[in-house]
């Protein structure tokens, strides 16, 4: 059985892929950057009765106003690479989730709910500022004046430095869990 199988179970099960015409899926294969934005908008609610053929229908949805996740060097059939999927990723936590306006098919309207918040339970709103002090000890990064101390998990994902104990100096913005815990922080200026 493939590595994959669960995953691709899950993402079918979800709605967010569907595979190629002939029934198959290609975990080993190369994702274009039209099929990972596909797959990302579908994660927000988006369907397949979008105006227009594949992948153009996704790729103007992705790139309006209110969806923001194409930028200018999307090239629809180059190799979606890491990165590119991590940014994309990343810009659909704060994407709000849509629904399909019953009355007019093809047309998607928000719920006013967030991706991050509602799917992962993330609070894309914690703490930022300059990082003064960090515990690894007491996993604790103080962030501000000295004495606003914040609990990071121990699983904490840290964006521009190598570990959390070279953040000190750095200004951060993060992310919370349900739980109040810090489990990203990325550095400004990277």
């Amino acid at each position: 059985q493939c590595w994959a199988y669960g995953y691709v179970n899950i993402a079918v099960t979800r709605g967010i892929a569907k595979g190629y015409p002939d029934g198959t899926f290609r975990p080993q294969g190369p994702v274009s950057q039209a099929e990972a934005l596909t797959m990302v908008m579908r994660a927000l609610g988006y369907k397949d009765s979008l105006p227009g053929d594949w992948p153009i229908d996704y790729i103007m949805a992705g790139a309006s106003d209110t969806v923001g996740l194409v930028e200018a060097g999307f090239t629809p059939s180059a190799s979606a690479t890491r990165a590119f999927v991590a940014e994309m990723v990343a810009g659909m936590l704060e994407c709000e989730l849509v629904g399909e306006v019953k009355d007019y098919p093809g047309e998607f309207a928000g719920n006013g709910k967030f991706f991050g918040e509602e799917k992962l339970g993330f609070d894309l709103d914690g703490p930022s500022g300059m990082v003064t002090a960090v515990s690894t000890t007491n996993k604790e990064i103080t962030i501000g004046t000295p004495g606003t101390n914040h609990k990071y998990n121990a699983a904490v994902v840290v964006y521009g430095v190598d570990t959390v104990s070279a953040l000190k100096g750095y200004e951060v913005t993060t992310v919370l869990n349900s739980k109040g815990d810090i489990i990203f922080v990325s550095t400004e200026g990277v």
